[in-house]
């Protein structure tokens, strides 16, 4: 699956407040997070910005080293 148009700050902004949520729920971040909230969008991008996130973070790099690869 791939980002296939730029996503917008307000589209952004509720994937980290997705995030957020999720987090505060479970007390911790892992992989499982992110697929919490990709499988949970009904919107296409997001649900691929979150998969990448999963996967950057599953092969080891930060979020903010995943983060600065899609800058769009």
């Amino acid at each position: 699956m791939t980002i296939d148009t730029l996503i917008a700050a307000d589209d952004l902004a509720q994937l980290c407040k997705k995030l957020a949520m999720v987090i505060c729920t479970e007390g911790r971040v892992n992989i499982t997070v992110f697929e919490t909230v990709a499988y949970g969008s009904s919107d296409q991008n997001m649900r691929a910005l979150a998969l990448f996130l999963r996967d950057e973070i599953s092969l080891g790099n930060s979020l903010l080293e995943a983060c600065k690869q899609k800058p769009d």
